[in-house]
């Protein structure tokens, strides 16, 4: 409950800074996960849902967040939230690409304490994961996005994620 008061106070703070921002409202599906060099098995189809809020949504450099729920790789519910920022690198004819990175909060139980012994940060079961991505974003309002969670451990030597959203 406390993670969910401060992300609801850090939210409120960062939407009201921005509030003369161009600003867009997305949702979306989290799809599919790869495992890199895989040591056991991961469930990699992830069905999940979530709402983004993106400031500066028409400009080369914009940001935002985006609160979601997922199936994870252990099969079981993840909840997260998490700030994203991209810039516009290549102009398509219908569609640009986008390179950025994102920092949040996953809720991982089974991961949590392993994380918190290595001295990454957690906070209760939530734990901070940071990676770079890559959007094709077409001018009809939708988005795929490539994730990576450059982690290694015994287990996997990193994890990419596909999403797609589309604005409303």
């Amino acid at each position: 409950m406390k993670l969910w008061i401060v992300i609801l106070a850090a939210c409120s703070i960062f939407t009201a800074t921005n509030v003369a921002a161009d600003i867009q409202w997305r949702i979306g599906a989290n799809l599919v996960s790869y495992h890199v060099d895989p040591t056991m098995e991961f469930n990699e189809i992830n069905p999940g849902a979530f709402v983004s809020l993106s400031f500066r949504d028409k400009e080369t450099f914009q940001y935002g967040i985006q609160v979601g729920s997922y199936i994870n790789s252990f099969n079981k519910k993840t909840r997260y939230t998490l700030g994203f920022m991209n810039v516009q690198v290549l102009e398509l004819k219908r569609s640009h690409i986008r390179v950025g990175a994102f920092a949040g909060f996953f809720e991982y139980p089974d991961v949590s304490e392993k994380a918190n012994q290595v001295g990454w940060p957690v906070i209760g079961d939530y734990v901070l994961a940071i990676g770079p991505s890559l959007t094709w974003r077409m001018d009809n309002g939708i988005d795929i996005t490539l994730g990576l969670l450059p982690l290694y451990s015994k287990d996997v030597k990193g994890i990419f994620t596909l999403q797609t959203s589309f604005a409303f």
